[in-house]
């Protein structure tokens, strides 16, 4: 790299980059650009604040990041890498690029287990808070169908009260 670090060049990248990135050692030595361009745009932004905070303490950066691939496929990379002087001032980076899409994954669908796990419990709260109003709700109506009943066999049925009475109970019963 230039004095700013901000050319990209490979001063040597191993043949793994056939399988991340779906292009050969020499195409990734003769422009950089065909690797980082694979980088997904708001995670180029994301790899350039942390290289930046990386140059100000010259320390190790790491950085997951999506790719999409040139068969369109995206995948998941862990980015680390640190800088270093060389002695005419030049500013490299030594680092090394790891496949995550497994573990990424995995973890998706860990988090979509949870997220179901969640509601499924939601569920089963709901169904026993419905369950217990449900019973407390009968065993008002018993009550309400008893007391009912028992104003019942005071009053005769030829009283105004009478049919009233009969429909309270009835809908308690109901």
């Amino acid at each position: 790299s230039g004095v700013d670090g901000t050319e990209r060049r490979f001063t040597y990248i191993s043949g793994g980059v056939e399988e991340l990135h779906e292009t050969t050692v020499a195409e990734a030595m003769a422009d950089a650009e065909c690797i980082y361009t694979q980088v997904l745009e708001e995670d180029r932004a994301l790899v350039a604040e942390y290289e930046a905070e990386a140059l100000k303490t010259m320390s190790r950066l790491s950085v997951e990041v999506r790719v999409v691939l040139p068969s369109g496929k995206t995948a998941w990379r862990l980015f680390s890498s640190a800088p270093r002087r060389l002695p005419d001032g030049r500013l490299v980076w030594d680092g090394v690029e790891i496949d995550i899409t497994r573990r990424k994954q995995a973890d998706e669908e860990h988090e979509k287990l949870q997220m179901h796990l969640l509601q499924s419990q939601k569920m089963e709260s709901l169904g026993r808070l419905a369950g217990g109003i449900a019973h407390d709700f009968n065993n008002m109506l018993s009550v309400i169908l008893g007391h009912a009943e028992m104003a019942l066999e005071q009053v005769g049925p030829d009283e105004p009260l009478y049919t009233e009475l009969k429909n309270i109970a009835a809908a308690a019963d109901r």
